[in-house]
C-alpha cells in the first residue's frame, strides 16, 4: 500500500539522500528498534519468549517468506532455546 502523496514521497527522497551512508543506517537501525518496541507493545500477554519472537517474526516477515522458511526458523528458534 502506497498512500504517500508523490510531492511528499520526493521531498523525503531528497532529505534521505542528502544524509550521509552513516546516517541513513542509523536512521534505519532506529527505526526498526522503534517498530519492534511498537510490535511487542501489541503482543503484550503472549506467554514465553520463543513464543514472543516467532509472533514478531510473524509479524514482520510473513506475509514475505515462504511457509517452508517459516517453519524451519521456528525449529532453529526451539533449537536454541534448549541450549
Amino acid at each position: 500500500m502506497n498512500d504517500t502523496p508523490s510531492l511528499v514521497n520526493a521531498m523525503y527522497r531528497r532529505l534521505l539522500a542528502k544524509l550521509t551512508g552513516e546516517e541513513r543506517l542509523r536512521f534505519a537501525s532506529e527505526s526498526y528498534e522503534s517498530a519492534k518496541v511498537i510490535v511487542r507493545a501489541s503482543l503484550s500477554g503472549i506467554e514465553g519468549d520463543i513464543e514472543l519472537r516467532k509472533k514478531v517474526f510473524l509479524r514482520f516477515y510473513g506475509n514475505d517468506v515462504g511457509e517452508m522458511f517459516g517453519k524451519k526458523f521456528f525449529e532453529h528458534l526451539a533449537l536454541n532455546s534448549r541450549q
